[in-house]
């Protein structure tokens, strides 16, 4: 879901107040989910780009790759 220019990492809140939004460019943090798939838990990877509920990083064996953004939050989500 995109929300004024930015991507939610969180598309099932649906109160802006709340949501988890970033932009191209900013630091996104991989989650437990993930860790299954090219990504580690915590570690931050640049956001590259965004495709509906998609975000594209370079993972972990050094590729640019397309990932749910369920696996990802912002560097700075509270």
């Amino acid at each position: 879901m995109v929300v004024n220019g930015k991507v939610a990492l969180d598309p099932y809140e649906t109160d802006i107040k709340f949501m988890d939004l970033v932009s191209i460019g900013d630091m996104i943090v991989a989650n437990e989910h993930g860790a299954q798939f090219n990504v580690t838990e915590n570690k931050e990877y640049r956001l590259l780009a965004y495709s509906g509920n998609c975000v594209k990083i370079i993972d972990d064996t050094g590729k640019e790759e397309w990932y749910s953004v369920d696996y990802f939050h912002s560097k700075y989500r509270e």
